[in-house]
């Protein structure tokens, strides 16, 4: 019987601990994240095309990253796309 348990023990802990590490990979960023975080620190009125250009990346991977960022509630924009600015939570 110990060994049954054992597998059942096993088993929930196999699956606590997956449950944790998926976690905590969702809440890591990507390295444009964090860049786009610190340039939109320092200019929260700049445009995608600047941040594109500060990156050296494309503009939808810009675009890809402040939606990825406005839903784990890193940034958040304030007003319009054209006049709106971001704010750095």
């Amino acid at each position: 019987m110990s060994g049954k348990m054992s597998g059942k023990m096993s088993g929930k802990m196999s699956g606590k601990m997956s449950g944790k590490m998926s976690g905590k990979s969702e809440d890591r960023l990507t390295k444009t994240a964090i860049m786009l975080c610190a340039l939109l620190q320092d200019n929260p009125h700049i445009t995608h095309a600047q941040l594109a250009e500060h990156l050296a990346v494309n503009v939808r991977t810009i675009e890809r990253n402040l939606k990825l960022l406005q839903e784990k509630n890193r940034i958040l924009r304030h007003g319009s796309a054209r006049k709106g600015h971001w704010q750095v939570l």
